[in-house]
């Protein structure tokens, strides 16, 4: 995977530490810079829903260099907690054959689909509304040919622990199915100990209050059931 130098290091926070939450700030309707290939300056419309936290430009580029090209180019993209579909746009503008954004919100599912006919990408990306925890394994066991996946688990950050026993799961479940040349990345905030993750070994990134985890699957895995 390019950029991928120096050790592999894992935040940590001292047992018993919590972190202070702080008020969801007010946001208002803006735009998103697709940031590179052939898409590269377009933009979407985010709709501005407090639910919703877009990767900033500089974090998304930072995680596409760490990709490198041969991560992404024929590999079959699943944002699977979309919110606008940033990711799922960079990475066809990239390369990727094709996209699939997992969305439960529906007015924000809508915002993807309005994006995809103004990117003239139908036949690329499709928008999934539904619970991705549920309907991703389903949707992947039904993939015929062997394809390497770029898997981004980049939930609202309070999933990380409400919820992490699901994530987990899909975490190995992934891991467990991907192809071969597939990637794993997950995003948090920096406050949250990335040493928890599952399988090993994780490449931690930081970008200011980001941390990005990127796994690539053992190549001989499970294969798909």
């Amino acid at each position: 995977m390019a950029g991928r130098s120096g050790p592999r290091t894992r935040s940590s926070r001292k047992s018993g530490e919590t972190k202070t939450k702080r008020p969801l700030k007010s946001i208002g309707p803006t735009n998103l810079r697709i940031i590179g290939g052939s898409m590269g300056g377009r933009q979407i419309r985010y709709n501005g829903q407090r639910s919703t936290r877009p990767m900033k430009d500089s974090v998304r580029e930072n995680l596409f260099n760490v990709l490198g090209k041969q991560a992404v180019q024929g590999a079959v993209a699943w944002d699977v907690f979309a919110g606008t579909g940033v990711l799922g746009f960079e990475s066809l503008s990239r390369g990727a054959a094709r996209a699939v954004c997992f969305e439960t919100n529906r007015p924000m599912a809508r915002s993807i689909h309005e994006a995809v006919k103004q990117l003239q990408v139908e036949d690329r990306l499709r928008v999934v509304i539904g619970d991705a925890f549920r309907m991703l394994p389903q949707l992947m066991t039904r993939e015929e040919e062997p394809v390497p996946w770029l898997v981004f688990v980049c939930p609202p950050y309070v999933f990380w622990d409400e919820k992490q026993k699901e994530l987990f799961e899909m975490l190995r479940w992934v891991a467990a199915h991907a192809p071969q040349g597939s990637v794993i990345v997950t995003e948090t905030d920096a406050h949250w100990d990335m040493a928890q993750l599952p399988m090993e070994p994780w490449d931690i990134r930081r970008y200011g209050s980001t941390q990005l985890g990127f796994y690539e699957p053992p190549a001989l895995c499970a294969g798909l059931d």
